[in-house]
């Protein structure tokens, strides 16, 4: 959900019920408690927490996917300082974060020398601006910070929009909805994810996998009981015994998960048995064409439709390579591992695997 769309709809709210009293966020949905919110994947780096592609994730209230956006420009007059902007500019510093800025606008030295960095400490809202910018510099350069209590942020926009401080519940309100909004489809929201390899959204995916287990301890944690759940879909689906693989999320952020290309081949081989698998392909990225795809392969456009994974020292592609001289798809997983060197280097060698794939002759 957007702030837009939650604006539109609590106009429409506000419209039908125009003497709401009361507000109840609630977030029962997962069968959580209050100590749970300020819960991050307890096998997550500690250097991811703070950007966009490590937002924290919800328990039923993702706002924006839960990041905010400080963007920074030069100022027109020397030595004043940088002038900052928050995007969506609805989360006014006094809502969301504040800015610390001490830096300052000058002339006085080469453009080379010029440089932006925006940081901020885990478990602190203030997003702390460095650097200096020379008076004629018209770049406007951003930095995107993951909110650190996504319940508290959707919480803090509610009260804004409606005017009254919302109580946050972990107890089901019973009864009929008087107004309801839908999602858009599981399919879509799920394509999303894997086209642009959106971690928040897979995160959630392995909530929903949790809320809807029957039998829980009191002890496991949210990703242990949607990683068992993962483990026992794929022993049961595709006969892929847990102990050839580890999970720990549902993101692929933490660094103790461990798979192995022919654990990802044997998923991938099962999925194209399903009858689903035309849903599931339409899922993935396409080469040269669409999402983390979108700038690879661009010579040969729609050669595979694969996902993709990266982490510093990690490059991965596993998906299905459409080589006309066999019948059906060439499904393929590379994974290169402890590597020093940079992304882009590991995913042109993968690359080239793929072509060598793609244009295989079987008859060899």
């Amino acid at each position: 959900m957007t702030y837009t769309t939650i604006q539109q709809t609590i106009t429409k709210v506000k419209s039908k019920f125009p003497n709401i009293q009361t507000v109840n966020l609630d977030l029962s949905h997962y069968g959580l408690h209050e100590l749970s919110l300020t819960h991050f994947p307890p096998t997550w780096q500690w250097d991811d927490l703070a950007t966009d592609y490590g937002a924290a994730p919800s328990y039923g209230a993702i706002l924006d996917e839960n990041v905010v956006t400080v963007n920074v420009k030069a100022n027109a007059q020397v030595d004043q300082k940088l002038r900052t902007y928050i995007d969506p500019e609805q989360y006014t510093s006094d809502l969301v974060i504040s800015v610390e800025n001490t830096q300052t606008t000058d002339e006085s030295f080469p453009a080379a020398d010029e440089y932006v960095q925006v940081t901020y400490t885990i478990g602190d809202s203030t997003m702390q601006v460095a650097g200096k910018l020379r008076k004629d510099n018209t770049k406007v350069y951003s930095g995107a910070m993951s909110v650190r209590r996504p319940d508290l942020h959707f919480a803090k926009v509610l009260e804004k929009l409606i005017g009254i401080t919302p109580t946050v519940t972990f107890t089901r309100v019973q009864g009929t909805p008087d107004f309801s909004i839908k999602s858009d489809p599981l399919s879509a929201i799920m394509k999303h994810c894997l086209i642009v390899s959106d971690n928040l959204f897979a995160e959630m995916f392995l909530r929903e996998l949790a809320a809807n287990t029957t039998t829980r301890s009191k002890t496991q944690t949210i990703e242990d009981i949607g990683t068992a759940t993962i483990r026992s879909i794929l022993q049961e689906k595709f006969n892929i015994n847990a102990s050839m693989y580890r999970t720990y999320d549902g993101s692929g952020l933490s660094r103790m998960n461990l798979v192995s290309p022919s654990v990802l081949v044997q998923v991938l081989r099962g999925m194209y048995s399903q009858p689903t698998y035309e849903l599931f392909k339409s899922m993935l990225p396409i080469a040269g064409k669409t999402g983390t795809l979108q700038n690879r392969f661009k010579q040969y456009p729609g050669i595979l439709e694969a996902k993709t994974g990266s982490m510093t020292g990690v490059s991965a592609l596993a998906g299905y390579i459409n080589n006309a001289k066999y019948n059906k798809p060439v499904i393929f997983s590379v994974i290169a591992n402890q590597s020093l060197k940079r992304g882009a280097a590991l995913a042109n060698v993968i690359d080239e695997i793929a072509l060598l794939l793609a244009f295989t002759d079987p008859s060899c």
